[in-house]
């Protein structure tokens, strides 16, 4: 998916990303190596731990969890690209257009709803 993502013109390097319904992170750390800063939501807590130990364990350290819902998810910044991968919490119209207001250049999205 980012492969793809990077052929159609969108470049990771040094951006702010915000990773929606994150899980364990297999997005979340390679997007790492190439941002700025990532800023990783899930509502579980337990797959953000995964992900802090497993960002510890590669010396990844621009990472930052929210243990958070979409519904509940609330920030008053806006990042450079959202990327959100096969997430159920985007479902509605209402949670596409909360997507939609965190992004200032791109959005990456993979899904159904």
């Amino acid at each position: 998916m980012l492969r793809h993502a990077t052929e159609y013109g969108v470049d990771f390097n040094g951006k702010r990303i915000l990773d929606v319904d994150c899980g364990s992170g297999m997005y979340t750390l390679r997007l790492a190596r190439m941002a700025g800063s990532v800023t990783a939501v899930d509502v579980a807590d337990e797959m953000l731990r995964l992900l802090r130990e497993d960002a510890a364990a590669m010396g990844i350290t621009n990472i930052t969890t929210v243990c958070s819902g979409w519904d509940d998810f609330s920030s008053d910044d806006y990042f450079d690209i959202v990327f959100a991968s096969m997430t159920p919490a985007i479902e509605s119209d209402e949670s596409t257009e909360k997507l939609m207001r965190y992004p200032q250049a791109k959005m990456v999205f993979m899904g159904s709803f």
